[in-house]
């Protein structure tokens, strides 16, 4: 089945965790001007501000268009596009895809999947519950989403989302500073967030003890079937 990885939730939850770079398990955002690719992580890193340069193309679903990135810190240049995901433009990784297979799949069974996807196994989260599956960098994802959504061996699968810092932070509340708790939980780093970080849609918890119906409580927030 196809679905949303726990960027974070990266992660793709929330922060999505998103990705690799080499064999580091830390979601990276550089502090340059130009943005780079996020990384396979097991959890996301303080975001700090930065100012995303690159010029982005939509179009229908599938299209992709190559946007100007920078070099990854082995000196790997990784393409970042822009493609139509779930009727919504977003920028991912070129050729990258995270893959969460079942618990039963041993790495035959893992190896054999990534080749029929036209790929190779490049690194594993095994925090995080994810592999990186690198494929050709013009490859379609979207096809390549469809054919590991067919494989027994999946639970499931998603391209590698970009992040961007905010270009701005927000004013600090006056007595922040004194509040020593928050700064030691880095509680700031959410604030320099954008819409794409914030997770929306995204159920971080079940109640499994029942829940009484109020007024004040919107049915929008109550998960179907518990």
């Amino acid at each position: 089945m196809r679905g949303p990885l726990g960027s974070v939730a990266i992660a793709t939850i929330g922060l999505a965790v998103s990705v690799s770079s080499g064999c580091t398990d830390r979601l990276e955002m550089d502090q340059a001007a130009t943005p780079r690719e996020t990384t396979l992580a097991d959890a996301p890193a303080p975001l700090s501000p930065g100012t995303p340069t690159a010029t982005t193309t939509t179009g229908a679903p599938g299209t992709v268009a190559q946007v100007p990135t920078g070099a990854s810190d082995d000196g790997v240049a990784l393409d970042v596009v822009t493609t139509v995901v779930r009727g919504m433009a977003q920028d991912v990784v070129a050729g990258d895809v995270l893959v969460r297979f079942l618990p039963t799949a041993d790495a035959t069974e893992r190896d054999a999947v990534a080749a029929r996807a036209g790929g190779y196994l490049d690194h594993e989260s095994e925090s995080a519950g994810l592999t990186l599956l690198r494929v050709d960098r013009d490859a379609d994802l979207d096809e390549v989403l469809a054919l590991l959504a067919e494989e027994p061996a999946v639970a499931s699968a998603d391209v590698n989302h970009v992040f961007y810092g905010a270009t701005t932070s927000p004013d600090q509340a006056p007595l922040f500073n004194y509040q020593w708790y928050l700064q030691r939980s880095n509680a700031s780093a959410a604030w320099w967030a954008t819409a794409s970080t914030l997770g929306s849609g995204v159920v971080v918890a079940v109640v499994d003890s029942g829940v009484t119906p109020t007024p004040s409580l919107p049915a929008s927030a109550i998960v179907p079937g518990y």
